[in-house]
């Protein structure tokens, strides 16, 4: 499974929206309905499925579904480093 399909399957088990309707542009608060408690939530589910911890600042600076997949990026490859 891809970092992609993971985030997907992530954020339909918090927000019950559908893993196959999850786009890369989609605003995690406005188009999927997310809000704070939720995000605490995805994050969590995040750093279980990938294995690494998310701070504050990078949890609130998760604003669409692409900025939570740079971030997974990002700290698989540092982590893969």
């Amino acid at each position: 499974m891809t970092p992609y399909e993971t985030l997907s399957r992530l954020i339909f088990e918090v927000a019950d929206f559908p893993a196959e309707e999850v786009k890369p542009e989609l605003d995690l608060y406005a188009d999927i309905g997310l809000d704070s408690l939720d995000m605490v939530e995805l994050a969590l589910a995040i750093e279980d499925a990938f294995s690494f911890e998310i701070g504050d600042d990078e949890c609130e600076a998760m604003k669409t579904v692409k900025d939570a997949l740079a971030l997974v990026e990002a700290k698989s490859a540092v982590r893969a480093a």
